[in-house]
């Protein structure tokens, strides 16, 4: 402070720089305290291409036909079957929120998502989700090879080894941010104060 001048230099805010690092790791230790009692998440996948019948070998299957299974895969009707032959505690809709489908871009390829708490249980739930899909789709269509589509498993679900969320990274990092600028105010209030 002089003469009325309230500003402080950069230089003038390094004095305080043991300040600044303790509220930084702070902040960090407060994500990290946030992530340990945060549930974590896991995602497995699995892939299903459909194919067209044998005799039209070299004709891809129209892209309204497969985005529409995707909403079969993905929906109520598979989240079901799943729940019986896995014997899941969990209700249908529960089951459902928790598979999701889509159509790998410029391909044929079904890609089915489940989320789950565990992630052995996001594995199984994810590859059912797929194997009950080729039962449907089988039980749901002409007998006819001529025009009949296939679907096969071309990736099985793995376990995964990490949780998809919460992002541990990413939290950290906001952890750090927040509390640098908590540090960077406390240092500049000690020095307008002083």
């Amino acid at each position: 402070f002089n003469g009325g001048d309230f500003s402080v230099r950069p230089l003038q805010l390094a004095r305080r720089w043991p300040s600044i690092i303790i509220l930084t790791l702070l902040g960090v230790a407060g994500a990290a305290g946030a992530l340990s009692a945060a549930t974590a998440t896991y995602t497995a996948h699995s892939e299903v291409l459909i194919a067209p019948p044998a005799s039209k070998s070299v004709t891809a299957v129209a892209d309204r036909t497969v985005a529409s299974y995707a909403q079969v895969l993905g929906g109520r009707t598979i989240a079901g079957r799943v729940v019986r032959s896995l014997g899941l505690t969990d209700s249908v809709g529960a089951t459902d929120r928790k598979i999701s489908a889509n159509v790998v871009k410029g391909t044929s390829i079904l890609r089915v998502t489940a989320r789950d708490h565990g992630s052995q249980t996001a594995a199984r739930i994810a590859q059912e989700a797929a194997d009950q899909f080729i039962t449907w789709l089988s039980a749901n269509q002409s007998n006819d090879a001529a025009t009949a589509l296939t679907a096969t498993v071309v990736e099985r679900a793995a376990t995964p080894s990490s949780a998809s969320s919460p992002s541990r990274p990413w939290w950290l990092a906001i952890g750090a941010i927040v509390g640098l600028l908590l540090g960077l105010l406390f240092a500049l209030w000690r020095e307008l104060s002083d």
